[in-house]
């Protein structure tokens, strides 16, 4: 019995009783470890992606996948039926290729100079603009009009609703065919009613969106312009409570969101 007080047996006794611990003070470590790395990656998440978790966002992206599947689908039939319909003239009248005759050069094309578009997915996030656009070349148009915004957030920062007496100043390029792109600018003067300190923050503001858009023709003068982009605020004269505290830099990448953008318009 006198063998187990020896030092040998002790000491092996002392080891494993130092390893036990160490080994459930690594474990409680990295227990709080993941824990602290989870709610940063959670918290991050959140504030990076706050606004498209907004119920009007999501309904105005809802729409926009609607009523771009509606198009796609229109275009699929109208490219179809214009398909036959040659295909049943050509037969009918007994086309024969070598009476066309050959044509001197390319033909001009004669474009509507002027058009007014407004968004069918705007007003889901209590935005409401119309635009006028002019033509100043084959492939440019410039554009301008009045704009309303009046969206709301309760829940997700900028916590508050937008009174923003906007207008629009906009750019289109047509590359190719009537793909385009387009830069679309939104001065504005806000009187943004905020929900942290319940505020009225006046003040003018500038924010811009990028879109790469496909306009389609309905008829001869209405059409349909599906244009996805992103956008981002560019300067605030009054900063609201959610943003006083953050750099310029901070201010862009937090603000920069998704836009499912469709509009209708009419060329005349």
């Amino acid at each position: 019995m006198n063998d187990i007080y020896e030092p040998g047996f002790m000491s092996f006794i002392f080891r494993r009783h130092n390893f036990a611990i160490e080994f459930f003070r690594y474990n409680l470590i990295k227990m709080k470890v993941i824990h602290i790395t989870g709610n940063l990656i959670a918290q991050k998440r959140k504030h990076n992606h706050n606004f498209k978790n907004n119920h009007n966002y999501k309904k105005m992206k809802t729409l926009f996948l609607t009523l771009a599947l509606l198009f796609a689908s229109h275009q699929m039939y109208a490219e179809n039926r214009d398909h036959n319909s040659t295909v049943i003239a050509d037969f009918a009248q007994g086309y024969d290729a070598q009476e066309i005759p050959a044509q001197q050069g390319p033909q001009p094309v004669n474009l509507p100079k002027w058009s007014l578009e407004t968004s069918l997915t705007f007003p889901a996030a209590r935005i409401y603009m119309l635009k006028a656009s002019v033509r100043v070349s084959e492939s440019s148009e410039l554009g301008f009009g009045p704009a309303f915004q009046n969206w709301k957030n309760k829940d997700e920062s900028p916590l508050g609703q937008a009174n923003a007496y906007t207008l629009l100043l906009s750019y289109r390029h047509y590359f190719w065919r009537n793909f385009h792109v387009e830069l679309e600018l939104w001065p504005a003067y806000n009187h943004f009613k905020s929900f942290v300190d319940g505020k009225t923050y006046k003040g003018l503001e500038l924010w811009v969106e990028y879109k790469l858009g496909y306009k389609a023709n309905l008829t001869n003068n209405l059409y349909i312009n599906i244009q996805p982009g992103l956008a981002n605020g560019l300067w605030l004269q009054n900063k609201w409570p959610d943003s006083k505290d953050e750099t310029y830099f901070d201010f862009v990448k937090n603000s920069l969101v998704f836009v499912p953008q469709v509009l209708v318009g009419w060329t005349f």
